[in-house]
């Protein structure tokens, strides 16, 4: 279960990292530093200002993107052998240590970095202190620390792993992933995942340690050129999306749903490289890779004269198929518990219905129009009435099995 911190924990885990000069550092899930401790200053001779926003592989390169992830999956990495890249430009030996947090609302990594070899046993401690930042009143929660822990997370990338059939579908984002120059158009029914399919493909790509910025093209209104391409003018400067995107991946979700105008922008960009803020003419360089989700066949937009044939061809050479929850039901129950487990939090109810036959049977043989997005809204509706979901006979069912 998450733990929230208190003052004895803290201030024992201050105690420790002080005595024993731990450096500990807390980066997001791109590998940017978001924070780190004043041991990072009598160890390596850094100032906080210094390192903050830089890539940690800059400071730490044995570390990867792959290492970023896995941990930030499976929980936690105590003590590897690694070293680091002081003020002065020398490498140092040291033990490092990671695991997994939550700080800003958002999954990142803990490091634990101590000179030479391990000396702390208390590793839990030590996480403890790794989630207290600068200037908060009440530090954030830790999801889990240590392996065997169940990450209560709802629907994320790593419960689409794979189960039975979808293995396929993974295996070929991963494929599409690693090839470089190349965009990407993930075609699927409305709720079911193309948005963390997209990351599957990001994360297994030469773009995964930069930024991954989504926009969804259902959002259309007279700010969206602002938004996207930023504005600029002698007495003004504002970044769009694109610059925050730039040497890494656009996702564009419902790419369909893009006004024609906005399209030729876009191809543009990928063909030249290069875009214009809003109110300035000066080229602004800008290499991305789009990623582009589709809840329809483009063809049909293009025959309607809707959607940019050049466009469509330069996405379809990789295309995935996502299928609908009816067409992976091996995937309801896995999905299933893990939502429950994340809104009703009450592990021996979960098992008891999970544990029921009839009502698990009932689940599979729905039809889920509304695929992910319905079962989640169902699973929620136990708590938290979903509009539209009032009086859904799943619903109402779950209702009848938990103790009141």
């Amino acid at each position: 279960m998450a733990s929230t911190l208190n003052s004895p924990q803290l201030e024992l885990a201050k105690q420790i990292a002080n005595q024993y000069q731990i450096v500990i550092v807390l980066i997001d899930d791109f590998g940017k530093i978001k924070w780190a401790n004043p041991s990072l200053l009598s160890v390596f001779g850094y100032q906080l200002n210094d390192v903050i926003g830089q890539m940690i592989f800059q400071l730490c390169p044995e570390l990867s993107m792959m290492d970023i992830k896995k941990t930030i999956k499976k929980g936690s990495t105590i003590s590897v052998p690694s070293f680091f890249i002081d003020k002065k430009g020398q490498t140092l030996p040291v033990a490092l240590s990671k695991g997994r947090c939550s700080f800003g609302g958002k999954l990142g990594l803990c490091l634990l970095i101590e000179q030479g070899e391990a000396k702390v046993p208390l590793h839990e401690a030590i996480l403890f202190m790794g989630m207290y930042g600068p200037n908060r009143e009440e530090p954030p929660k830790l999801i889990t620390i240590g392996k065997g822990k169940k990450d209560k997370t709802p629907f994320s990338i790593k419960t689409i792993n794979a189960i039975g059939s979808y293995k396929g579908v993974v295996e070929q984002a991963k494929k599409y992933g690693v090839l470089p120059d190349t965009h990407v158009l993930i075609v699927g029914e409305t709720g079911t995942g193309k948005k963390s399919l997209a990351k599957q493909v990001h994360q297994n790509s030469e773009y995964a340690e930069n930024a991954f910025v989504s926009f969804d093209c259902r959002q259309i209104d007279e700010k969206t050129p602002q938004k996207l391409f930023g504005f600029a003018n002698e007495d003004q400067l504002e970044e769009g999306l694109l610059d925050e995107a730039n040497e890494g991946v656009l996702y564009l979700e419902h790419i369909e749903e893009l006004p024609l105008l906005l399209q030729d922008q876009i191809l543009s960009i990928l063909l030249d490289k290069v875009f214009f803020r809003q109110g300035n003419k000066q080229p602004q360089a800008c290499k991305i890779r789009l990623i582009a989700s589709a809840s329809i066949d483009l063809r049909i937009k293009i025959r309607s004269g809707l959607f940019h044939p050049a466009l469509y061809r330069l996405l379809r050479s990789h295309v995935i198929y996502n299928p609908p929850l009816r067409e992976r039901k091996e995937q309801i129950q896995p999905l299933f518990k893990n939502f429950l487990s994340y809104y009703l939090k009450e592990e021996d109810v979960v098992e008891t219905i999970m544990a029921d036959t009839a009502l698990m049977e009932q689940f599979e043989n729905h039809d889920y129009p509304g695929n992910i997005n319905e079962l989640k809204a169902i699973t929620k509706s136990i708590k938290t009435p979903q509009e539209g979901f009032e009086n859904h006979p799943l619903v109402l069912e779950l209702k009848n099995k938990i103790p009141s």
